[in-house]
Order: C-alpha cells, then structure tokens, then sequence
C-alpha cells in the first residue's frame, strides 16, 4: 500500500470513528471548560463544549450533533453546599453561563443530560440504547482543596477526591456505589491519550505531566432495559468527564 498523505488518514480515521459504535474512545463527548482558580466577587465564565476534546474539534451550537445534546441542564454547588441553575447561552461553539463567587472555598459546577432520544445502534451490532451524559469541573477561589460534592445519584459521576501538584486522585461512581475495575480515558489535546483502570474501590491516581488543560472520560453500560418518550430500549450507555486546568496562568492561586 502506498503512502497516504497525513491529512487523507485523517480524514479516514474520523470516518472510522463515525462507523464505530460510541463506547470508543476519541468519540463524542460533552465536557464543561472553565479556569482552575478564581478570583473572590469577580465574575467567572463557563463553557460547555461538545466533540473531540483530543483533536481540539469541536462542533458549533448549531451543527446536527450538537442539536442532539444541547437539552442539558447546568448546576453550580457553592462550597457551603448550596446549589442553582445556572443560565447558558449559545455562542459560536459552546454554550457559555457565568456566576461571581462570594465565598473562599471551591464551586463545583456540573452538567447533566437525561433527556436524549432513544438511539438505534443496531447496524453497528450495538443495540438500542438511551444515551446520558455528565460533566464535571472545579473552581477553587483561594487556597482551597475540599472534598467535591457527589452530583449524579442515579447515574454515571466522576469525583475528586485529592489534587497534589501533578497528581490527581478521582473516584467513580455510579448510582453512589463506587465502579471498580472500570476503565477510564486520560485526554489532552494533540490527540494524545492514555488508558487506565479504577482500583477495587472505583478511584484512581492520574499524574498530569504537562501544564495544559485534561479532561478523564468514563463509560459505563447499564444492562437495564426500558422507555423514554415511549421508545423502548434495551439498555443505558452512560458517559462522564472531568476537566483538569493546569494551564501556566492556572497554576497560582489567587483571591
């Protein structure tokens, strides 16, 4: 076989990805974008994005695939545990909210999607299934390191638990109960990933080697059949992400 131009595979590959059931890696996934550290009574922006986060690709509010995600609801849990919507509006290739802290402490804000349509995977050999999405990312205002609230009760949710230099310690959950053996999918961009597997009791340690942003994704299947908008399914394919910021300007804490 002769040699293919790199943006000719490229391009293959993407189509691969497109005729390969959702459960790969690299394919679409919802994930919140936001900074690491913010500043106490100054406003702090949110975006929700939705592609490859590797590749850098993603898709405009306005595309087909994004249309198909976009009923999502957008929470912030402030650090005394109180909890409220947040607004979003569409901009270009996000939908972007935004809140102003008042408090020292950390701000989890977290995305949850339950109200997708039924999919028929079939020809791929995949089945009929009803897709959920979460996403989850954290604010720190100060030198603040507490333990993240526990945001997806009847579903798939990635947790921090400790977050030491280069080192992140996450828990995953679903329904409550930790995943154990659960595979997961460390991210940054420029294509480049790594594969990992949670411990007996669903947590997992993550180095992060470079001063960029991440994101962890995890997938999970529940074999539970049943109907949404009175369309039968055969089962749930749950899928969460976690944002990391350690971009250079993230890496100072400031009040």
């Amino acid at each position: 076989m002769g040699y293919l131009p790199a943006y000719i595979m490229k391009k293959l590959a993407l189509l691969f990805l497109l005729l390969t059931p959702i459960t790969q890696a690299f394919s679409h996934y919802l994930w919140i974008e936001t900074e690491q550290h913010g500043k106490l009574n100054q406003l702090q922006t949110i975006k929700v994005k939705y592609g490859e986060f590797a590749y850098g690709e993603t898709e405009q509010v306005n595309n087909e695939a994004f249309l198909k995600v976009k009923n999502f609801e957008l929470w912030l849990i402030s650090p005394d545990g109180s909890k409220k919507e947040l607004k979003v509006q569409a901009n270009g290739d996000h939908y972007q909210a935004a809140f102003t802290p008042t408090k020292i402490g950390d701000y989890l804000i977290y995305l949850d999607n339950k109200v997708m349509d039924v999919v028929d995977g079939s020809q791929y050999n995949f089945g009929i299934y009803k897709p959920q999405y979460h996403a989850t990312a954290k604010i720190s205002i100060g030198n603040s390191n507490a333990k993240s609230f526990q945001t997806n009760a009847d579903g798939l949710e990635i947790v921090e638990l400790d977050k030491n230099g280069q080192q992140i310690t996450l828990k995953v959950l679903f329904k409550n109960k930790p995943l154990s053996k659960n595979k997961v999918v460390f991210f940054f961009k420029d294509g480049w990933n790594k594969e990992a597997e949670t411990n007996e009791s669903g947590e997992i340690t993550l180095t992060l080697p470079w001063s960029t942003s991440y994101t962890v994704e995890v997938t999970y299947i529940d074999k539970s059949p049943g109907a949404f908008n009175q369309v039968p399914y055969e089962f749930i394919w749950n899928c969460a992400t976690y944002y990391i910021n350690r971009t250079p300007n993230n890496l100072t804490v400031s009040q």
